[in-house]
This record gives structure tokens, C-alpha cells and sequence, in this order.
């Protein structure tokens, strides 16, 4: 083999085993995603599930003693999952936001229809008055309160969220 075609080769060898690595598509995401809201909000439970799914924890950001979140990322890097409890005079809000970069309109869309099926949920509600990008929601219930559930598509991103109602200050967690 030539020297110029060997060389060819390995300088293409990193883009052929990039492609092998791909991205999940919107119904695993979905389902991911359904499985850890499901737990909110048991930090410890939804931690342990998403090292099994390959998560690792890449960073932890604490503001005094009223917000905290860890952030995870997939093994090839193309997904981030944030875990928060912000406290607040109301109660303590949970949340778990799954962030998809370099993700188009239809992804969003086929993560919307896929939580649909997952979830059993109506027609979503659309935002209104967003500078740009889309987002639509549902109200729903987890087994451990009601919470927001979110897709929002903006910049080449897709973000699924849940945030479950806020816990009165001390209600014991049901984890």
C-alpha cells in the first residue's frame, strides 16, 4: 500500500468511528427522559439510573444553600443531564433537564409525539410570545407530585425539562 493512501486512510479512520457513535433518536430520548422525571425527586435514584445509562457526572454548582445542581453527560458527549432542587419561600422545586445539542424542529417534534405515546398526554399547550424557537408543554402527574413537563427547540437545541411542583418545606422525600 502507498504511503499517500496509508495516510489517507488513518486521517479518515476518526471520522468513520465519530459516525459509528450515533446520536439516540428522539424515542430513546424520550423514554430516557420519562424514566428519570418519573423518579423526581429522588436525586440518589435518578443518579444511580442515569450511570446506568451511561452518564457520567462532568460538574455540581451550589449558590449558598438554596440551589444546587449536578450536570452528567452521555458517553460520546452529545447529551447533558441537569439535576436541580432550587429552595424557595413556597417549597423546593425539583427539577431534571435533558439538553440536546445540534438537534433540528422534526427531533423536537418526534420527541414530543414519542412523550405523548410514553405519557398518554393530549395535545400539548404551546408558549406563547418566545423570541424564537418553539416550546409546548404539559401539566401531568408523577408518582410523586405534578409537574411541568417542557420541549423546547431553539438554536439547533432540544431541551426536555420537568419540573414537579414545589415540596412544602419539610415533607419528607419519597426515596
Amino acid at each position: 500500500m502507498p504511503v499517500r493512501a496509508l495516510t489517507s486512510s488513518l486521517c479518515l479512520l476518526p471520522l468513520f468511528v465519530a459516525s459509528a457513535i450515533a446520536m439516540p433518536t428522539a424515542p430513546e430520548t424520550a423514554y430516557t427522559f420519562t424514566r428519570l422525571a418519573t423518579l423526581l425527586p429522588c436525586q440518589p435514584d435518578i443518579t444511580t439510573l442515569a450511570t446506568g445509562l451511561g452518564y457520567r457526572e462532568v460538574a455540581q454548582t451550589r449558590m449558598d444553600i438554596d440551589y444546587v445542581d449536578i450536570e452528567y453527560s452521555d458517553e460520546s458527549d452529545q447529551s447533558r443531564l441537569t439535576l436541580a432542587v432550587e429552595n424557595t419561600p413556597i417549597g423546593a422545586h425539583f427539577s431534571v433537564l435533558l439538553d440536546i445539542p445540534e438537534t433540528d424542529q422534526a427531533y423536537a417534534d418526534a420527541i414530543v409525539m414519542a412523550l405523548r405515546r410514553n405519557w398518554s398526554l393530549p395535545t400539548p399547550v404551546h408558549m406563547q410570545s418566545l423570541a424564537s424557537g418553539t416550546a409546548q408543554f404539559w401539566k401531568i402527574g408523577l408518582p410523586n407530585g405534578t409537574a411541568q413537563i417542557t420541549v423546547r427547540h431553539d438554536n439547533l437545541t432540544t431541551q426536555i425539562s420537568g419540573i414537579l411542583e414545589p415540596l412544602a418545606r419539610g415533607t419528607a422525600l419519597p426515596c
